[in-house]
This record gives C-alpha cells, sequence and structure tokens, in this order.
C-alpha cells in the first residue's frame, strides 16, 4: 500500500481537566492533528451526556482498533494519576496495565507540557523511565509537532540503514607488523609509567612514523583503479589508530605543553607530504591525494581527542600555530587550517561515475573508517564542527580568513540536537569550556558571534543541493539552553 493509501491512524487523547486554557490548548493539539490526517478521539467530541466516563476511557485505551494513547501530561495529570483521583487516576489503572502487560508498548506516548521546580518533567510513574515528547517549552512547535506526527504515521526520522559489507581495511590488517610498532609499544609504556623519557620516546614514534608513510606513496591513477586507491588507504589505518592511542594517552594523562609541540611538529612532517619532495619537478597532484586524506583524517582525530579530553592548551597549541613546510612551492613557507581540510575530486569523479548518490563519497570513508578506532564518530563531528565555528568566528572579527567546510555534518544534522561540549553549556559552570575552544572570553562576546546567525543575517552552509542539507549554528551549539542552570 503506497504512502497516500495509507489510511489514518487512531488515536486517543488522555489529559486532565486542569484548567480552561490547558484544556483549549488540547482541543487546538487535537484540531491540529485532525487536520493533519490523524483521526483523533477526544472526550470534547465523543464523550456525550449520560455515558460513563470511565468506561468510555478504558474502552479507548483497550480498543484494539486504535493504534494509538496520547498521553498529555502535567502537574495536575501527573498528581491525580499517581494518587488514582478523577479521569486520570482511572486510566492511569487501565494504561499502566497496558503498558506492562502488553507486547506493544508503541501504542502510547506522553507529551510533556510542564517541569517542576527543578526543571524535570512531570510524568506520571509508571511513565518516568520512557521516551516521551517535550511540548513544555515552545507548545506545539514545529519539532515536537512532526516528532509526534512521524510517531503517530509510524516515519521515524531516523531509520535503521541498510546493513552493509565488513569493512575491508579489517582484513587488510590482520597479521600485520608495523615497522613503528617498536617505537609505539615504548612511546605508550613511558607515558603510561610517568618515565622522564617519556617525550623523547613520543618524538621517536613520530620521526618513525614520518619515516614510513612515504612507503604508502600511491603511484597509480586513482580514477582509472579505485578498487587499489581505496586499499590504499586503508593500508593506512594501522597507524592512524597508533597516532589516535599516543594523543589519547597525553591528552588524559595531562602532560605538559612540550607533548603538543611535539604532535604539532608531526603535522608539520606529514603535511610535507603534500607536495612533490625537493627535487622532483614532475607530478601530479593525484600522487597527493591518499596523503592528504589521511592528513585530514588523522587531523580531525587529534582535534576531536583534545576537545573530548579539554585539553585546552594543547588544543590552542594545535590551532592557531602555523605550520611551517620546507618543500613549499609558495613563497611562504607556512600553512594554517584551511591547508589540512580535505576535498578530492577523485572521490566525486566516482561518486557520479558509480552513480552512487552521496553527498561525499570522502566523508562516508571517515564515517565507515571510525569502526573500531576508539573515537566515536560523534566526536569527530563535533571537531569539525568546532574548526568551522571558529574559522567563522575569525572572519567575522576580521582576523585570518582561514575557512573549514564541516562536512561530517551530514552525519549530524539540526535533529540530532546540540553537541556534547555546548549541551553541557547549559549549565554557567559548563560554558567556560565551550568558549574556550572557540577562542571566546565570554558569552556577551559569543552571543555577539552567534546572534547573526540567529536573526537570519548569516546562515550555516548547505552541505548539498538539497534545501533540507543546511544546517543552523544555533540549534548545534543548543544557543537557546546555555547557562540556563546553574
Amino acid at each position: 500500500m503506497s504512502d497516500t493509501e495509507q489510511p489514518a491512524p487512531r488515536a486517543f487523547i488522555s489529559y486532565s481537566w486542569s484548567n480552561s486554557d490547558h484544556e483549549k490548548w488540547v482541543l487546538d493539539l487535537a484540531t491540529e492533528l485532525r487536520e493533519s490526517g490523524v483521526d483523533v478521539t477526544l472526550d470534547k467530541w465523543d464523550l456525550r451526556e449520560g455515558q460513563e466516563a470511565a468506561a468510555f476511557m478504558e474502552s479507548m485505551v483497550t480498543d484494539k482498533t486504535l493504534q494509538k494513547v496520547i498521553i498529555i501530561s502535567d502537574k495536575q495529570y501527573t498528581t491525580k494519576s499517581n494518587e488514582r483521583q478523577g479521569g486520570a487516576g482511572t486510566e492511569a489503572q487501565i494504561i499502566s496495565k497496558e503498558l506492562f502487560e502488553t507486547q506493544d508498548q508503541s501504542k502510547f506516548v506522553a507529551l510533556t507540557t510542564e517541569r517542576d521546580d527543578k526543571g524535570q518533567m512531570y510524568l506520571p510513574a509508571y511513565y518516568t523511565s520512557r521516551i516521551y515528547i517535550d511540548f513544555s517549552e515552545q507548545p506545539r512547535s514545529a519539532d515536537s509537532f512532526e516528532q509526534l506526527l512521524r510517531w503517530l504515521f509510524d516515519k521515524p526520522l531516523h531509520e535503521r540503514p541498510a546493513l552493509g559489507k565488513k569493512p575491508a581495511f579489517l582484513d587488510s590488517e590482520q597479521n600485520v607488523r608495523l615497522a613503528t610498532n617498536t617505537e609505539f609499544t615504548r612511546a605508550q609504556s613511558a607515558i603510561k609509567e610517568g618515565r622522564t623519557n617519556a617525550l623523547t620516546a613520543v618524538q621517536d614514534f613520530f620521526a618513525k612514523m614520518i619515516e614510513q608513510l612515504p612507503l604508502l606513496r600511491f603511484e597509480g591513477d586513482p580514477r582509472k583503479d579505485y578498487e587499489t586507491f581505496k586499499n590504499n588507504l586503508a593500508a593506512f589505518i594501522p597507524y592512524r589508530n597508533q597516532i589516535i592511542e599516543i594523543v589519547n594517552l597525553i591528552a588524559r594523562s595531562k602532560l605538559s605543553i612540550e607533548y603538543y609541540e611535539a604532535i604539532h611538529r608531526f603535522i608539520e612532517d606529514f603535511m610535507y607530504l603534500f607536495e612533490p619532495p625537493e627535487g622532483v619537478n614532475q607530478w601530479r597532484e593525484t600522487d597527493f591525494k591518499n596523503f592528504k586524506f589521511w592528513g585530514y583524517e588523522t587531523f580531525l582525530y587529534i582535534v576531536a581527542i583534545l576537545i573530548k579530553e579539554r585539553e585546552y592548551d594543547g588544543f590552542d597549541v594545535i590551532i592557531t600555530r602555523p605550520f611551517y613546510i620546507q618543500n613549499s612551492r609558495r613563497n611562504d613557507k607556512t600553512r594554517s587550517l584551511s591547508d589540512l581540510y580535505f576535498y578530492s575530486e577523485t572521490f566525486e569523479y566516482w561518486n557520479k561515475a558509480k552513480e552512487l548518490r552521496r553527498v561525499s563519497l570522502s566523508t562516508d570513508f571517515i564515517h565507515e573508517r571510525s569502526t573500531g578506532s576508539g573515537v566515536r564518530f560523534h566526536y569527530l563531528a563535533q571537531a569539525d564542527f568546532i574548526l568551522y565555528f571558529r574559522a567563522e568566528i575569525n572572519q567575522m572579527r576580521g582576523g585570518n580568513y582561514d575557512t573549514w567546510f564541516p562536512m561530517l555534518m551530514i552525519y549530524h544534522d539540526n535533529h540530532s540536537g546540540p553537541f556534547e561540549i555546548f549541551a553541557r553549556a547549559a549549565s554557567a559552570k559548563e560554558l567556560p569550556a565551550a568558549l574556550k575552544f572557540l577562542g571566546l572570553q565570554d558569552k556577551s562576546e559569543f552571543d555577539a558571534m552567534i546572534l547573526p546567525f540567529v536573526d537570519g543575517t548569516r546562515r550555516g552552509p548547505s552541505l548539498s543541493s538539497y534545501s533540507f542539507s543546511r544546517f543552523d549554528p544555533p540549534i548545534l551549539v543548543g544557543y537557546d539552553k546555555l547557562c540556563t542552570r546553574p
């Protein structure tokens, strides 16, 4: 049956007659649902004089042809439900039995419209551990109403994707003996045991890594031999994972600034591979695509770890200091964040050639390759967004013109809500952490930077030609919730 032929879902609304304003709100909600194709049953429409209210409620809740029950939960409904008073109390006895004994628990959802003095939602005792829809701050706001409609029509926003194939790199790295293993193990042990030679061991590890990476140079043409190019990228993963482990250890051990200077120098050294070696006069841009992809991916992991572990000083070293590249063909031998960003027409060529219709094939690669890295993709997306927003702030200040396009946002849209560091900043005590990573001093400075996005003077970038792919910075920083708690 097509969507146009889908029968209207039947829904019953359970609520308390708290006051005339609340009753009108429920009536308006029910009306709006019916106008949206939902066959709503409401006591004001369907309970007639002479009918027994309790019997009507029980028949609605237990009716097998009625697919959905909407519980409008405010303070009075919660009180009556918990104390088994009035109609809400009668329905609580019926609904709680249904909730815990029926196999179809998706029949019920609570719409919360009120919070207590501590900011907690008013919910009946039988429902406190279940997922609700929040209507408490902006009644029938677009997002909450859409969420309700999707639940009623069984059309979730995020559907489980098809099961893919096992990543190729899982097979390619089995029984791999990396040339960096000795230096990696030495650096790892030195950090964990707090040895005085730990910094030297880390520097030796990075030096050995830089010595080995050129051996992975791709000699072919990625456009002609896509599978070989993919296998070449997979060969970098074991090296990437060693770097992730060392950076994680440095950040978690709260080591001195010299360690972050060593990481900065390592980034400089692998950026050396983005251009032809000295003395080489003939080359193709494709000769460096694999190194640029790996450098971009590895840089995202480094930044993600420092943000996750709140290593402000280390983050500042990596982000603000220029990178010196000796073999650069430019007059200016320094590079910045923009030079670490990766875009490759090679990926987009194969995206079109194979009719994959992906927004960004290179982003898909990073998403797939994050499995088994020890760093959740969420943290990579958070780093990507902060790099973008920090570049925007610098431009709005009239400073440097670094750009960073946050393609990882295709896996974290507006409906995913704010990133962790900003979600935590709902507490005034947590806000300074977010501000430090953005290079801002206080909330007033943050307000000045975010308000152009709020009033529409500036807009977040669109990730594709589709209008829905434009993301909204105020939502991703949870701007309306910042500093709303102690």
